[in-house]
């Protein structure tokens, strides 16, 4: 007598064997983007870039006043054009200021958090390319970059002319 495994078999389902449709399915693309790795990086990333560009945007706005107040409190100018004023120079700070620095540094501190946290030796131990890591990030800087050209030709230009007139 010998032994001799049988085939493996899933359950069939209702609509017939799921492993086999799953196999059989076919791709259209190769690529397999996105995964759920890339949208745990996404959510951080967003997180930590939100977080740092708010930040970045009320500095900018508080030195800004602190700056004026001088000239505000000579002139008697109303509160109410005075934060016309702020709000109408708030796009200007995040066009130059605030975009590209809070990209970097939120790049930095989710890269940083997760090799701290050992999540990076653990994509690079599933057999990831630490490449792969990178492309979600690299998808938003580049969606990121197509909408400030958009926002610099579209509405920057009358957001600064209503600035410079108030």
């Amino acid at each position: 007598f010998t032994w001799r495994p049988r085939p493996f078999r899933l359950a069939a389902s209702s609509n017939g064997n799921a492993f086999e449709k799953a196999i059989g399915r076919k791709r259209f693309f190769r690529a397999r983007f996105p995964m759920i790795l890339d949208d745990y990086i996404l959510r951080d990333f967003a997180l930590y870039f939100v977080m740092v560009l708010s930040t970045f945007l009320v500095l900018l706005l508080v030195f800004t006043l602190f700056e004026l107040l001088g000239d505000i409190l000579r002139t008697h100018t109303s509160p109410l054009i005075v934060a016309e004023y702020l709000l109408n120079v708030t796009p200007y700070f995040f066009y130059n200021v605030g975009a590209p620095i809070s990209m970097l540094l939120s790049v930095l501190i989710t890269l940083g958090l997760m090799q701290r946290s050992n999540e990076i030796t653990a994509i690079k131990a599933t057999g990831m390319s630490i490449y792969r890591i990178t492309i979600p990030i690299l998808v938003v800087a580049l969606l990121m970059a197509a909408g400030l050209f958009f926002f610099d030709q579209l509405y920057l230009p009358s957001t600064n002319k209503r600035q410079d007139a108030l």
